[in-house]
């Protein structure tokens, strides 16, 4: 291989794995720091509401049903 292709080669080699080192440093910090705010950039009804889904199910169907006694009578 001539020198000048070779000085080529290593140049090609090196910008791209310093680029992929980059990229992938820059992906899993966006990832980490994602997953660690996590709970903060839940809606606030979400993240302070432990109340199963079997009893939010519950409420919303006594509500419409109260919704629906409240239109009969009207």
């Amino acid at each position: 291989m001539a020198p000048a292709l070779r000085d080529q080669a290593v140049a090609g080699v090196i910008m791209w794995r310093s680029g992929a080192a980059v990229f992938l440093v820059s992906a899993v910090w966006l990832v980490v720091d994602a997953l660690a705010h996590a709970d903060r950039r839940a809606p606030p009804a979400l993240a302070e509401d432990e109340r199963s889904v079997a009893t939010i199910a519950e409420e919303a169907q006594e509500e419409e049903e109260e919704v629906d006694e409240v239109e009969v009578e009207g």
